[in-house]
């Protein structure tokens, strides 16, 4: 599609009090629409977009209508932004995320090598995953004065009696101590994206512990290098998917 801008410049004040000169001049150039979006579904203010590896693009933007929730102690905001997916011709494929309490006010997406789908909400202070298929793989909400951490569960793992996270002064020793106390290793402890060193283990009882030292603070868009290419916070975050799922697919369901 062809169109004309036409830009008007000043050119010159004449000197001695002479007048302001307006020139016109015609701009042409070419746009291209992208993005096919369903009738009455509009992308509006974009606070993201990335593709991922199949060239499916994600588009994370602040259209929505946002409503309220009210809870026992606090107001929960919900639908202030949302997330599509088109194919690679722009063509709309569905949404995901619809009522995602983190989604209020986008500030960021991320897709990583693994193809997991990362949203950023400015309001809601949250970070959620996205797996590849569009379950939720990572979200954190504050209970009081603590954060729990929840994902979807796959039809391939059976209950589970806990998972629990705690924060621990050197992962490293505690993971050692916990496997000469009798638990069996379930992911290595290794760095992440965030700045977190991270290892799990299983008890004797069945739970699965996430054991966790904070190593130093990163910014959102140093994450999201680290995040960008293959690295080593990309192999760890890979190892850390692979090995809960090969540990909870090999449990009995019954």
């Amino acid at each position: 599609m062809s169109r004309i801008i036409v830009a008007s410049v000043a050119a010159a004040c004449l000197a001695f009090g002479g007048s302001l000169v307006a020139q016109s001049q015609d701009l042409n150039f070419s746009s291209v629409d992208l993005l096919k979006t369903p009738k009455d579904v509009y992308v509006g203010e974009v606070a993201g977009v990335g593709a991922n590896s199949k060239g499916e693009i994600y588009v994370y933007t602040r259209t929505g209508h946002p409503y309220a929730t009210l809870g026992d102690n606090r107001t929960f905001s919900h639908g202030g932004s949302r997330l599509f997916i088109f194919d690679r011709s722009g063509n709309f494929v569905r949404e995901w995320g619809q009522d995602v309490y983190g989604f209020n006010a986008a500030i960021g997406l991320r897709v990583d090598p693994q193809d997991n789908i990362w949203t950023i909400d400015v309001a809601a202070n949250q970070v959620v995953k996205f797996n590849a298929d569009g379950s939720i793989g990572h979200v954190e909400v504050r209970i009081g004065d603590s954060v729990v951490m929840l994902f979807d569960s796959k039809e391939t793992w059976p209950p589970t009696p806990a998972f629990l996270r705690i924060y621990v002064e050197d992962a490293n020793a505690t993971y050692r101590r916990a496997l000469e106390a009798g638990a069996t290793p379930v992911t290595e402890v290794a760095e992440h994206f965030f700045g977190d060193r991270i290892g799990r283990v299983r008890d004797p009882a069945g739970n699965v512990w996430w054991l966790q030292s904070h190593i130093e603070d990163v910014d959102p868009k140093e994450m999201g290098r680290r995040m960008s290419g293959v690295s080593s916070f990309t192999d760890a975050m890979r190892d850390a998917q692979e090995t809960l799922d090969r540990e909870l697919h090999g449990r009995n369901r019954d």
